[in-house]
């Protein structure tokens, strides 16, 4: 993962001047992940079709499980690929973010605590 960021960081630097054009970046990207030529034979759709065709399944549903779910997944797309415990990354829609910065580490771990919708509600949804 390091190695893929050094070489982003450097082609964002060479290329598009730094972090202003990081929307530039993001472009090209997601246009080389949709080029339908680079796509096997046999295979019936891009990696973005294949994606966007889960998310938008998964964002039609407006039941709050559902809402969390999509909230997570957006946190996790910012993270490295390791298992992150769902009920940290939920926290992130339900904590404030003063009280983040302010926690002391004596009084335990920040997690997702509510009840409503339950975690495996949550997770049922992330995997629906």
């Amino acid at each position: 993962m390091a190695l893929a960021l050094k070489l982003a960081a450097a082609y964002l630097r060479n290329c598009y001047e730094g972090p202003s054009g990081i929307s530039q970046y993001e472009q090209l990207i997601m246009r080389s992940l949709d080029d339908e030529e680079s796509v096997p034979h046999a295979y019936p759709t891009t990696l973005v079709q294949a994606i966007n065709l889960c998310w938008r399944r998964l964002a039609e549903q407006h039941d709050e499980a559902h809402q969390r779910a999509v909230f997570a997944l957006q946190c996790a797309a910012f993270t490295e690929s390791r298992q992150i415990p769902l009920q940290i990354l939920l926290a992130a829609g339900v904590v404030d973010f003063d009280a983040i910065l302010n926690f002391d580490t004596a009084d335990g771990v920040l997690a997702y605590g509510l009840s409503n919708p339950p975690v495996g509600e949550i997770w049922r949804a992330m995997r629906s």
